[in-house]
């Protein structure tokens, strides 16, 4: 994906020739593989971390394997998010060029910023446990506590969960009320905590 592709996926304005991005993006440095946080969610990747070897090569390796459960999951998203993290994590754009490629000029350091929260918040929702729940929840794959849910429940949790919308916008889009809306995302809140519970009991 270039970076006027990138730029129509995200439903921005007619593409621009970027000025000084190049610069710029030399300036800054991004570097959204976080392996605190790839371990701290998903401790079998503390077999690589473990793996005898060089130490750079088994850094690319956790790269590529964070990078890989990174674009996996992010075909659950919606699709601005989904392209950000494709060019984030595909394409490797920095931070810094996913910026500028919405702002149509050399990003502010507030820009920039702004940025970096938001990819790294989708970071973090990907590799949280409850987003693996909800899409095995909602293919119905083997081991997962899911008694049949109604099309509500099971919009509610892809939009609350998945994609990040929030509950006021699900009850708008549905026309239900916001409470509704609410036990329906409280319900498979307890149906992922009694799955963890159970899980850390077989361990």
């Amino acid at each position: 994906m270039d970076r006027h592709a990138a730029r129509f996926a995200l439903e921005l304005p007619s593409p621009q020739r970027l000025e000084n991005a190049a610069e710029v993006a030399d300036s800054v440095r991004d570097d959204l593989f976080d392996p605190s946080l790839d371990l701290a969610f998903d401790p079998e990747n503390e077999q690589i971390a473990a793996t005898p070897g060089d130490p750079a090569d088994l850094r690319r390796k956790r790269r590529r394997a964070f990078a890989d459960r990174m674009l996996e999951r992010a075909i659950h998203l919606q699709a601005p998010d989904r392209t950000l993290i494709e060019a984030s994590f595909r394409d490797s754009l920095r931070v810094v060029e996913l910026a500028a490629l919405i702002h149509s000029r050399a990003p502010t350091d507030t820009q920039v910023r702004a940025m970096r929260r938001r990819i790294r918040a989708l970071v973090r929702r990907l590799l949280h446990p409850r987003f693996d729940f909800v899409v095995r929840a909602l293919a119905n794959a083997e081991g997962i506590p899911r008694a049949p849910w109604s099309p509500l429940r099971a919009r509610v949790a892809r939009e609350f969960f998945l994609q990040g919308r929030t509950m006021r916008a699900i009850a708008a889009d549905t026309r239900q009320s916001f409470y509704l809306v609410r036990r329906h995302r409280d319900a498979v809140e307890a149906l992922f905590d009694m799955h963890a519970k159970r899980s850390h009991a077989h361990a």
